[in-house]
């Protein structure tokens, strides 16, 4: 039992204990880690990706960026 009230099999509580233990909980833990590794990473190259991009934009727009030959 736990301070606040009964712990209920499969709870959230239940496997963050069970993690703790290194019993079954450890995997879910392990993997969404790892889904947040993942999404953190599409994330940040989307957004550098369009960084990127406007900032290509910039350079070849507007005045100074005439071609000489």
């Amino acid at each position: 039992m736990s301070w606040f009230s009964t712990v209920p099999a499969g709870g959230l509580y239940a496997i963050a204990q069970s993690a703790a233990m290194g019993g079954y909980g450890a995997s879910i833990a392990a993997g969404t880690a790892q889904t947040g590794a993942v999404l953190s990473s599409v994330t940040a190259w989307i957004w550098g990706r369009d960084r990127d991009r406007d900032a290509a934009t910039e350079h070849t727009e507007g005045e100074g960026c005439e071609r000489e030959d």
